[in-house]
């Protein structure tokens, strides 16, 4: 038993915050440097109040509005994210109340970054080829614009926020996903962190709040030693050649460091599609976004053999290979 992605879906803050306002806020640069920098012209933030989840339940909303899904059909509820609503209980409770889902099922948060959705397709599938349960709702949200220091010109440029649903279903081996390698390295934890905030380093009352902190040349120089390992593995996990992969769907990081990747991968860029200039890095809502735009615009065809691969903080890394049937992935992009 394999499972494939039925339906993906994702949602958008109205804010926009454009090159124009990063350089006001960073005091300096321009926002054609700022471009040429990240391959981002702007970027979505979420308004005070709003969560991570509330793009997540919004994007489910949107699939079963389209009859990618019915609520009752959810076997099994999993959302990822880094800024969940509260420490208790698990966001995914809450979404799983929100959106109506069954009783009888079981709800989960992960907590991961750009790595995280082929981690959550990992778990997801792992849930579904065990036999317990055949149609899952995968959720990703996260509202990184609020540990984001204002003046932090290594943050500030990169950073976007989303949320994005995904129904998995059963499906038969030859389909599906495959192929599932996983890469983790803890000494790199430092290296994209939130350190105050948890109970390490709690924030005291009326004390700053979280800031994420990111050393820039060391994910750079990680994101070009183990992505090219992780593909060779995933290859050699699914026994198949790299001419045989039509797509390679790579978190949308930043556009300087995709370019530079591709190359290193000895890829052709079309092979490669960067979507980020209106998004943004949306850490572990990038692929699903990818993913439902070009499902939308009909660049998915019966037949092909796409790879996913994340990487991020943690440091942690992961790929898979998607082969799609028949049933190909509707895409749910929001009205922009």
């Amino acid at each position: 038993m394999s499972a494939r992605l039925d339906a993906v879906s994702y949602a958008l803050p109205e804010r926009i915050l454009d090159n124009a306002a990063v350089v006001a806020a960073l005091g300096r640069g321009s926002p054609e440097n700022v471009y040429k920098n990240t391959g981002i012209l702007e970027r979505r933030v979420a308004d005070e109040g709003q969560c991570g989840s509330d793009f997540a339940a919004a994007a489910a909303e949107r699939l079963f509005e389209s009859g990618a899904a019915r609520p009752d059909e959810i076997e099994f509820v999993l959302y990822l994210t880094q800024t969940p609503d509260h420490y208790v209980p698990t966001t995914a409770c809450l979404l799983h109340d929100r959106l109506g889902l069954p009783r009888n099922i079981i709800a989960l948060d992960l907590n991961q970054s750009c790595a995280g959705y082929v981690q959550l397709l990992g778990v997801a599938h792992g849930w579904i080829a065990a036999g317990l349960g055949g149609c899952g709702l995968l959720l990703t949200g996260d509202t990184m614009s609020r540990l984001v220091a204002p003046g932090d010109p290594a943050t500030l440029p990169i950073f976007g926020d989303a949320g994005t649903a995904t129904v998995m279903r059963a499906c038969p081996p030859e389909e599906g996903l495959s192929g599932f390698v996983f890469g983790t390295d803890g000494s790199g934890g430092s290296y994209l962190i939130a350190e105050q905030g948890g109970f390490r380093h709690p924030v005291e009352e009326g004390g700053p709040r979280p800031v994420v902190r990111m050393s820039g040349l060391q994910i750079f120089d990680f994101t070009l030693t183990a992505v090219p390992e992780i593909v060779d593995r995933c290859l050699q996990a699914a026994a198949c050649d790299p001419e045989s992969v039509d797509l390679y769907l790579l978190h949308q990081a930043s556009g300087i460091l995709l370019r530079h990747l591709v190359r290193k991968l000895g890829i052709a860029p079309d092979k490669a599609p960067i979507r980020l200039e209106r998004y943004g890095n949306t850490v572990s809502s990038s692929i699903p976004i990818l993913l439902a735009d070009l499902a939308a615009e009909g660049a998915l065809q019966a037949g092909q053999r796409l790879m996913l691969v994340g990487f991020g903080a943690g440091l942690s890394w992961g790929a898979c290979l998607l082969q799609l049937g028949c049933q190909l992935p509707q895409g749910l992009p929001p009205e922009l």
